[in-house]
């Protein structure tokens, strides 16, 4: 759906390097995603676990099923590391993913999260997940006018050979916990351009 060079490798041992950081109790992260492009859809349900805490650096472990296009099935499982301190997280998973299709066939998956708050009020975020068949990725950066508001800012990204660049509110919050990012902007396929929508919601525990 959504989501290596020598910068990740980079990254990998910046983050390697970090002391874990005291965090709140929760260890779960449970997510929706969705999106609609000109070319494809997608809705999926997730659950990440974090048996260290999601707000300090340990062992991970994600699933998700989802249905894509023309109702095709699609799942994944991934274990991996959490590298986490106050302001930055890099997730790097590695697992299988359920190909879709008429005979459905695992295939393998990697995949790398990085959240980045370099100063106050500002973030940025990348993430990339490769299967032998495609690599997806997304780029984003925002600014947080005030506390109580969500990080907005630009996004680029591509996936399955559909590439979009647009707007995104990160962070908005929804009472009972729950968090969510919208986005929205312009996908090209080809020759062919068309707008897209994109919906997220998670909250942990």
């Amino acid at each position: 759906m959504r989501r290596l060079s020598s910068a990740w490798v980079s990254v990998f041992a910046l983050a390697a390097s970090i002391a874990v950081a005291r965090g709140d109790e929760a260890t779960n992260l449970l997510f929706f995603s969705g999106d609609l492009m000109s070319k494809r859809s997608f809705a999926g349900l997730g659950w990440l676990h974090a048996a260290s805490g999601l707000d300090l650096s340990g062992p991970v472990f994600a699933v998700e099923i989802g249905r894509q296009q023309i109702n095709l099935a699609y799942g994944q499982a991934a274990a991996g590391w959490r590298f986490s301190q106050p302001g930055f997280s890099l997730t790097l998973l590695g697992g299988a993913e359920l190909a879709p299709g008429a005979a459905p066939a695992a295939r393998p998956l990697a995949s790398a999260d990085l959240w980045w708050e370099p100063a106050k009020n500002w973030m940025a975020t990348a993430q990339v997940q490769t299967t032998p068949a495609y690599v997806s990725w997304r780029l984003a950066a925002g600014l947080k006018p005030a506390e109580n508001w969500p990080w907005i800012g630009p996004e680029a990204a591509a996936s399955t050979g559909e590439l979009r660049a647009g707007l995104h509110a990160t962070g908005l919050r929804l009472g009972g916990g729950f968090e969510a990012r919208v986005a929205t902007g312009i996908s090209w396929c080809g020759q062919r351009a068309g707008p897209y929508g994109e919906l997220a919601v998670w909250r942990r525990f």
